[in-house]
């Protein structure tokens, strides 16, 4: 006889199920005026991303997340909240446009039928939405509060004193005129380049740019007079509020990366013979001096009038070429940066000399004034840049100012001329890069630690330097990798999970970077902590490491309510020896967590290209 179970119904149950929490709106979220509103009860707000409703349907991502926030949803109703749980549609988009023009039929037709679509889909999968309040971005309804919130920005100015806006009326009772006003509007009108695509005739987001290119319709770059929003404004209040959300401690970091936030001085260049000036944001204007060329954005306006008769043609060329090219590969994936002469010179606030202005792909109108003062002793794409088009390259700070460390870092004792395809400048070539590991105190048994540090001290012993790579792995599998087993296992104290210790770590570990050393990348770990950085001159591996623990002992201490020695006395450090070295190291850093199999917010990772 067969144990088989008779399979669940579920094509009786859930219907059966769903049906009636329609009909009694079991999901209803009563609002104040309701019979059944209680203002007791405490608040709680849902909200999902809103689907484009295609002509496809959901697809698997869709109720993937649903689900997630569903959950929350639910046990948050059980827990005697209020529940806010809402479903939309973010409705206007090119496919039901393109469709309206391929067909003939009105794009509301069809996204009144795919919203339909979309509806009974999400029924079927049994969330729990209030479906009373159901919108899509298309109804008249809700754009009309879209407008609403626009004119409210136009009329409004930031106050720097409050850190909030304030309607424009406040400035038109102090005499100001309307250009005067117009100049600190939230919402204002200005020339910005746009991908446009003349054959669907309006304007692409950055990650449409793709779709339709390989669809077969042209993309390019063009500016575009179009209304602008100043939130630029809000980047420090942004950043502070950021503080009091009940985030994890690496996203709220990453957010504040995101925003981008710097300060710095707006310095002045003007063109020769021409009464024009160029505007650059620099973070160091103590590089100044090293300034030995320009760069404008292809696009930037000042290119059309600063750029002289016999580079008309080649400026234009490049430009059209350009056009195409996306931010990213534009920017992060920009390995073999190009750029032309202008044919215009730029006079040096400081110091008076004349320096050529050129146009690069690597800098764009949408970050700072679209033009840089290029110092390529201190700056890792100029100086690249420089090395292509034979720029001069000129050191004006003792250390390795605001350069990322992707770039090799050589050790005293190695020869130049071994390294010629990276053209280090002079400068670098002394830095020692390091990569250092430290723990907490009570991480690892006692017991343990001496048994290997007499089992290391007796393999050094027999194995005198220098060591051959084949020695130098053997040295590896057996002692490093056998300790960070033990530490990626969690034994011992593994208080460096907590976020808010990590921080306190992660602060210091940055609090020293671009003063006694330049971090290159770093990890926190539950109980240890892995870094690579270079040390700049008259400072000591010792000492540095010393300020980290000093730096953070009493505070964490304090935090965990105990006395003693928090980290352990011994440091593991190595130099790094060249650049496949620090690629292997970096490697190791980064993908630690993963390999400890560590859930996100139980450790830190920093590196100096993308930041916490």
């Amino acid at each position: 006889m067969s144990d088989a179970r008779k399979p669940f119904p579920f094509h009786e149950f859930e219907p059966q199920w769903q049906a009636r929490w329609d009909a009694e709106k079991t999901f209803r979220t009563p609002g104040p005026g309701d019979a059944d509103f209680d203002p007791a009860k405490p608040k709680y707000y849902v909200l999902d991303m809103f689907p484009y409703p295609s002509g496809a349907g959901l697809h698997v991502g869709h109720p993937e997340g649903y689900t997630a926030t569903d959950i929350i949803g639910r046990y948050k109703r059980m827990m005697g909240f209020n529940v806010l749980h809402p479903m939309g549609y973010d409705s206007f988009g090119l496919p039901a446009e393109q469709y309206a023009i391929k067909t003939g039929q009105h794009p509301a037709v069809t996204t009144a039928a795919n919203i339909e679509t979309f509806r009974r889909q999400l029924k079927s999968l049994g969330f729990g939405y209030d479906w009373d309040r159901e919108i899509a971005t298309t109804d008249p309804e809700y754009v009309r509060w879209t407008q609403w919130i626009f004119l409210q920005l136009y009329g409004s100015y930031y106050c720097e004193e409050t850190c909030k806006a304030k309607p424009i009326s406040e400035l038109e009772a102090k005499g100001w005129t309307r250009d005067q006003i117009d100049e600190v509007r939230l919402a204002f009108v200005a020339d910005t380049p746009v991908w446009w695509s003349p054959d669907l005739g309006t304007v692409l987001a950055n990650e449409e740019v793709e779709e339709w290119k390989s669809k077969g319709h042209a993309v390019e770059r063009r500016p575009l007079r179009q209304w602008m929003l100043r939130i630029t404004k809000y980047a420090q209040r942004l950043i502070d509020e950021l503080d009091t959300l009940d985030w994890p401690e690496g996203i709220k970091l990453l957010q504040k990366n995101w925003i981008g936030r710097s300060e710095g001085a707006v310095v002045k260049f003007e063109i020769s013979d021409l009464k024009f000036e160029i505007e650059v944001f620099t973070t160091r204007p103590d590089t100044l001096f090293g300034a030995t060329y320009m760069v404008l954005a292809p696009e930037h306006p000042l290119v059309s009038k600063i750029t002289t008769a016999a580079q008309q043609e080649t400026v234009a060329v490049y430009q059209k070429a350009i056009s195409s090219k996306s931010d990213m590969d534009r920017g992060d994936l920009n390995k073999d940066k190009s750029g032309v002469f202008t044919g215009a010179f730029a006079t040096n606030p400081v110091n008076g000399e004349q320096i050529p202005v050129w146009i690069a792909d690597y800098v764009m109108m949408g970050y700072g004034t679209g033009a840089i003062m290029a110092v390529p002793a201190h700056d890792e794409r100029d100086f690249e840049f420089a090395k292509r088009f034979d720029l001069p390259i000129r050191q004006v700070v003792s250390r390795s100012v605001g350069v990322s460390p992707t770039s090799p870092y050589l050790n005293p004792e190695q020869d130049i001329e071994k390294n010629k395809p990276f053209r280090l400048p002079h400068w670098q070539q002394d830095s020692k890069l390091f990569f250092v590991t430290w723990r907490l105190a009570d991480s690892l048994p006692a017991e343990k630690v001496k048994e290997w540090r007499e089992e290391r001290e007796a393999w050094v012993s027999t194995h005198p330097e220098p060591w051959s790579a084949e020695t130098e792995k053997e040295y590896h599998d057996h002692f490093s990798q056998t300790i960070d087993q033990w530490l990626d296992a969690g034994s011992g104290e593994c208080v460096l999970k907590d976020p808010a210790i990590s921080k306190m770590v992660a602060d210091a570990l940055l609090h020293f970077d671009n003063d006694r050393y330049l971090m290159d990348s770093f990890v926190i770990m539950p109980n240890h902590v892995h870094a690579m950085f270079c040390l700049a001159p008259g400072n000591k591996l010792e000492d540095v490491i010393q300020s980290w623990k000093s730096f953070t002992s009493k505070s964490i201490n304090k935090a965990l309510g105990k006395d003693g020695t928090l980290w352990q006395r011994d440091y593991w450090d190595r130099m790094v020896r060249d650049t496949d070295h620090r690629a292997n190291i970096f490697d190791y850093i980064k993908k630690n967590p993963e390999r400890a199999k560590l859930r996100e917010g139980t450790f830190v990772f920093y590196s100096r290209s993308v930041g916490v």
